[in-house]
C-alpha cells in the first residue's frame, strides 16, 4: 500500500509500529479476533460516542484507549485529554464494561502521555513507549497503583536510626504521597546518605510494592561501595539481611537480570544500555557532573527563559510557596489564570502546576482557541466549577469573557502593547458577592473585592507601545462598510474596521460556509490571518500578514 499522506494518518502509522513493538496485535474494527494474542489493539472501536481511535484488550478484557493525534499536534496534547477520557468512561460495542476503562492514552507516534484514573488525583505523564500486554495484566491484576499504595506507607520505625535520618526519609515520602516525580535529599557528609537511601527502598519494597527501583551512582567505585553496603544492611524490623530478602544487581553489562529488584548502575552504563551502544569501562571511573556547565540567566533574558521548564518550576514553584500569604486562610487554590507565550510554554506550564501542586488533570487545563474541547465549555467550568483552579492561555481571556471568580493572574509572558495589556489586567477586576465567590471557592473569607498580578517576567515594568485598535468603527454595520470601500472610501478607519470585522468573521466560519463564499465571489475568496495589512477594492488582489 502507498504511504499514507494525512498528518494522522501518518501518526497512525507510527503508532502503529510502536504498538506492534511493544508486543500488541493490531486488529482492524471489521476484523477483531480476541484469541489471537492476550493483547489486542483495535482500530476505530465502536463505542456509544463515537469510534476510538484505539480501544486495548488483554486477555480479552477492555483495558484502555488511545487518541491518536497528528504530530504537529504533540506541544498541545493537554487540550484532547477530556476527549480521550469520554472515550474511556464510554459504554464500548460488544463488550460489557461496566466502568470506565482505567488507562487513558494520547499519543502522535513522536509523545505519548498516559494517565491511569486508578491513580489517587489522575495525572497524564509521557512514557518513552507503550506498556507491553503482560505489564498492563500485570498492573490490573493489582488492587491498587503504585501511587495508590504510597498512600498507605505505615509510619516509620525509628530504631536505629539517626534523627536526620528519620527527617529525610519522613520527608521524602510525604514527597512521594503529594505525587511529586522528583525529590532531592541534602545530607551533611558522614551522615549516612546510602544508609538512609537503602532503607527508603527497602520500604518502597516491602510496604509500596515497588518492582525495580534503579540506584544509579556517578563512578564504578561508588557502585561497588553501595552493593557492599546493601549487602550488609539489616533492617529493623526483619533479622534477614536486604540480599536474603530481595535480588541486588550491580551492572557490569548490558544484561538486566529479570528478576532484579535493586539495579546499581553507573551514569555512562545507563546511557549505553538507553543508546544500545558498547561501554568501555574506563567511562565509568570518571565523574561526568564533573564536565557539565551550570547555566546562569541575566535578567534581560527573563521573558526568554520563561520558557526553560526549570525556570518555569521555579515560578511555580515560588507562586505555590507564596499562597498562603498572598491568600491567607484559604484551603484552596484561588482561581488563577496564567498568561503563556506559545500552545507548547501553555502546555509545558500545565505539566508543571500539575506536578508541582500534586494534583490530577482536571486541576489545570488550558482556555484556547487552538482547543480540541470547546473552549466555552472549558470557559464555563473555570466560571461555574470547583475545577479547574488554574487556567492557562495563550489566545483567549484578552477581551470579551467574564469570569467574576478570578482571583489571581499569573504572567508568564511579556505584553509590548499597553491596550493589550490593559485587556488581560480587566480578567480579574469583576466583583463578586461572598455567596458567588463561595460557590467555587468554598474557604474564600467575603466577597471578591481585589484581585493579584503575580509578575513573574517584568511584564508591569517593560515599555509599552499605545497600539490602536483594528476595529475603530464598532458601531458601523459590516454592510455599510464595504459598501464605503467599494464606493472608494480609503480612510484608514474605514479600511481597518473593515479588515477587523472580516478577519473575526473568518475565526467564525467553517469549511461549508467559505465554499459558498467562495462560490458567490466568482471563486476568489481571500483569507486574512493575523490582520490585513492591504487591501484593494477592485478585485484584484488583497494581502495578508
Amino acid at each position: 500500500m502507498p504511504p499514507n499522506q494525512n498528518p494522522e494518518q501518518i501518526a497512525r502509522d507510527r503508532i502503529d509500529r510502536q504498538l506492534a513493538l511493544a508486543g500488541w496485535v493490531v486488529q482492524d474494527n471489521r476484523a477483531i479476533d480476541f484469541n489471537a494474542d492476550p493483547g489486542i489493539a483495535v482500530r476505530e472501536y465502536r463505542t456509544d460516542v463515537g469510534p476510538a481511535d484505539y480501544v486495548l484488550f488483554v486477555n480479552g478484557q477492555a483495558a484502555g484507549v488511545i487518541e491518536a493525534k497528528a504530530e504537529e499536534q504533540g506541544h498541545k496534547l493537554t487540550t484532547v485529554e477530556d476527549q480521550s477520557g469520554r472515550y474511556a468512561s464510554a459504554k464500548l460495542k460488544w463488550v460489557n464494561n461496566n466502568t470506565p476503562l482505567p488507562l487513558v492514552c494520547e499519543a502522535t507516534g513522536i509523545i505519548t502521555r498516559l494517565t491511569d484514573n486508578r491513580d489517587p488525583k489522575p495525572r497524564a505523564r509521557e512514557i518513552f513507549n507503550f506498556p507491553t500486554p503482560a505489564a498492563v495484566a500485570e498492573q490490573l491484576s493489582q488492587s491498587a497503583t503504585l501511587r495508590a499504595r504510597l498512600q498507605n506507607l505505615p509510619p516509620l520505625n525509628p530504631e536505629g536510626l539517626r534523627a536526620c535520618q528519620v527527617s529525610a526519609i519522613t520527608n521524602l515520602e510525604a514527597s512521594f504521597q503529594a505525587d511529586h516525580p522528583r525529590a532531592l535529599v541534602q545530607m551533611a557528609t558522614g551522615s549516612g546518605k546510602t544508609f538512609t537511601a537503602i532503607t527508603a527502598v527497602y520500604r518502597l519494597l516491602k510496604h509500596a510494592g515497588a518492582q525495580r527501583v534503579l540506584f544509579l551512582v556517578d563512578t564504578k567505585n561508588l557502585g561497588e561501595q553501595a552493593e557492599q553496603e546493601f549487602m550488609s544492611y539489616l533492617p529493623n524490623d526483619d533479622n534477614r539481611k536486604f540480599t536474603e530478602l530481595y535480588t541486588v544487581q550491580r551492572l557490569k553489562s548490558s544484561y538486566v537480570a529479570p528478576d532484579s529488584q535493586v539495579c546499581i548502575s553507573t551514569i555512562q552504563r545507563l546511557y549505553s544500555l538507553l543508546k544500545d551502544e558498547p561501554l568501555d569501562e574506563a567511562a565509568e571511573e570518571a565523574n561526568p557532573a564533573e564536565q557539565d556547565e551550570e547555566l546562569a540567566y541575566s535578567a534581560k533574558q527573563l521573558d526568554r527563559a520563561i520558557v526553560n521548564p526549570d525556570q518555569i518550576r521555579t515560578v511555580i514553584r515560588a507562586f505555590k510557596a507564596k499562597l498562603p500569604e498572598i491568600f491567607p486562610g484559604r484551603r484552596e487554590v484561588p482561581k488563577t489564570l496564567i498568561f503563556a507565550k506559545t500552545d507548547s510554554h501553555a502546555d509545558d506550564i500545565i505539566h508543571t502546576v500539575r506536578r508541582e501542586f500534586g494534583e490530577g488533570n482536571q486541576f489545570c487545563k488550558k482556555i484556547t482557541y487552538q482547543a480540541e474541547e470547546d473552549p466555552k465549555s472549558v470557559l464555563a467550568q473555570f466560571r461555574n466549577d470547583f475545577y479547574p483552579r488554574i487556567a492557562v492561555t495563550v489566545d483567549m481571556i484578552a477581551t470579551g469573557t467574564d469570569v467574576k471568580p478570578l482571583e489571581c493572574l499569573l504572567f508568564m509572558r511579556d505584553v509590548k502593547s499597553r491596550n493589550y495589556f490593559e485587556q488581560m489586567k480587566g480578567r480579574g477586576t469583576r466583583t463578586l458577592d461572598a455567596d458567588g465567590l463561595k460557590k467555587v471557592t468554598p474557604s474564600a473569607p467575603g466577597g471578591k473585592n481585589h484581585y493579584v498580578i503575580v509578575d513573574a517576567v517584568g511584564v508591569t515594568k517593560s515599555l509599552k507601545t499605545a497600539s490602536q485598535p483594528l476595529i475603530t468603527k464598532p458601531s458601523v454595520a459590516l454592510k455599510d462598510l464595504a459598501m464605503g470601500v467599494m464606493m472608494g472610501a480609503r480612510d484608514e478607519d474605514t479600511v481597518s474596521s473593515l479588515a477587523g470585522r472580516l478577519a473575526r468573521l473568518d475565526r467564525q466560519l467553517d469549511d461549508h460556509d467559505r465554499r459558498r463564499i467562495s462560490d458567490q465571489a466568482g471563486g476568489v475568496f481571500c483569507r486574512p490571518s493575523t490582520g490585513w495589512r492591504a487591501f484593494d477594492p477592485t478585485g484584484a488582489a488583497c494581502t495578508n500578514g
